[in-house]
């Protein structure tokens, strides 16, 4: 009985009768927004060039969120629609288990923290849009069971209401001093990486722990300032920072071994440049550009 109302056919059949060309293109986009291609050029942006505190906020609850969405993939071992019985479009977004949907539960907590920080009411709006279509087009799509889109949204919120207490944690930095917390960080994500077998979570846990060593090495060595520069300074800014980020995505993987630690070395990495690598370089250009007037 609980198996006929999880793998049901019926809504998203009934659903694939609004289904046209046009919406495809538009569902497609829609879905492509909750891809890791996205974050990946998301999150730096916040870091960059508007608010590094809410940044790193942010992409801690939204990282945290992603890999226990991945845990309960594993809890569940749901499968997804079957293309023998129905038409399923954009396959490549949806591999591995469907419970709970990953970017049903990753737009309601990125989208969501938006919402919450700032109250533009355009800014707003097109959060709301996302927060509702997202969801919907994996349906549309067929990439998932409509209890996969309501238990992420369900996990989402439920991220969002306990994220005070996430960010509370950052006491630890008072408590252990930067060194105590760096080393405290790479243990604790080690530890993490080697005790489940989920594919994601080495890359997962590294870029979190790449994020958190660097915002943490970045606020004690130049204080960065992502608001400083006119349009034309942020504009090279980001240029620089993701041709950087870019590479070592790409780069690294060629050069490091096909093994389990190296995508957490890779994410690592790439972590670091976010929060560290690309601040200190900009502060220590504005220095010496200070210096010389």
């Amino acid at each position: 009985m609980l198996t006929e109302i999880y793998y049901n056919y019926a809504l998203l059949e009934a659903i694939q009768k609004i289904a046209n060309p046009i919406l495809d293109h538009i569902m497609i986009i829609f879905s492509s927004l909750g891809n890791e291609p996205f974050f990946v050029l998301a999150l730096p942006v916040f870091f960059w060039i508007i608010d590094k505190s809410f940044a790193m906020r942010l992409s801690a609850l939204f990282l945290l969120s992603a890999l226990t969405n991945d845990i309960l993939k594993y809890i569940f071992h749901t499968l997804r629609p079957d293309p023998e019985y129905i038409k399923v479009l954009f396959a490549s977004s949806g591999g591995g288990y469907a419970f709970p949907s990953g970017h049903s539960q990753g737009a309601v907590v990125f989208w969501g923290q938006i919402f919450k920080q700032w109250s533009f009411k355009s800014l707003r709006w097109i959060c709301i849009i996302l927060i509702i279509f997202i969801p919907f087009s994996r349906l549309y799509l067929c990439v998932h069971w409509p209890l996969d889109v309501i238990g992420g949204m369900v996990v989402g919120a439920i991220f969002l209401s306990i994220a005070p207490f996430i960010f509370k944690l950052v006491i630890l930095k008072d408590l252990l001093g930067r060194p105590g917390l760096i080393i405290l960080i790479i243990l604790v994500s080690i530890g993490a990486m080697f005790a489940t077998t989920i594919p994601s979570a080495p890359k997962l846990v590294g870029i979190l722990a790449g994020m958190a060593i660097g915002a943490v090495m970045e606020d004690r060595f130049c204080s960065f300032d992502p608001k400083s520069g006119n349009i034309i300074a942020k504009s090279t800014r980001l240029i620089l920072g993701f041709v950087i980020l870019i590479t070592l995505k790409g780069g690294l993987k060629e050069i490091l071994p096909g093994i389990l630690i190296s995508d957490y070395l890779r994410y690592l990495t790439m972590g670091l440049w976010v929060t560290f690598g690309l601040p200190w370089i900009v502060t220590r250009l504005k220095a010496g550009l200070e210096s010389n007037d």
